[in-house]
């Protein structure tokens, strides 16, 4: 549930971070991106279709949310585009952070199994029950802890 919650509020900002950087470069329409510097009309992506211009946000969203560096043209468009790739590594941080929960929660889950079934084990041993029964009190424990945990 965590994931989709993440992964959910990543997509929210990116599309929100991609629209306040559109409304902010098309006022002055000084902004460039990269791949139209080649071309004639430098600002072609001002006259394009509105599918062209949101994808050409959201690419410069997603950018910014991985710290890349998206040559604003002024003072204000700098500001916004340091504010763009702060809260991008902040986000990412959070991201790493939740996996890191998530990865420490499983490892303590193989823990605690571990030790159930060393302590299962001990208990057939002393019990001296024999290695076919053992094998299949083994084998039943692993299958409940797959399906539990499927």
């Amino acid at each position: 549930m965590n994931l989709l919650k993440m992964i959910f509020f990543l997509v929210i900002y990116i599309h929100c971070f991609a629209c306040f950087w559109w409304y902010l470069i098309r006022e002055d329409k000084v902004w460039l991106l990269p791949k139209y510097q080649s071309q004639a009309d430098l600002y072609a992506l001002y006259y394009d279709s509105v599918q062209t211009q949101y994808l050409t946000s959201l690419y410069v969203a997603v950018q910014m949310l991985n710290g890349v560096d998206q040559q604003p043209r002024d003072s204000f468009q700098t500001i916004i585009a340091a504010f763009g790739i702060f809260f991008g590594a902040v986000i990412n941080a959070n991201i790493f952070g939740e996996l890191t929960v998530i990865m420490a929660s499983l490892d303590k889950q193989e823990k605690e199994f571990q030790v159930r079934l060393t302590q299962n084990n001990t208990a057939m041993i002393n019990l001296r029950l024999p290695h076919g029964i053992q094998q299949n009190v083994r084998d039943a424990m692993v299958m409940q802890e797959k399906t539990f945990h499927s």
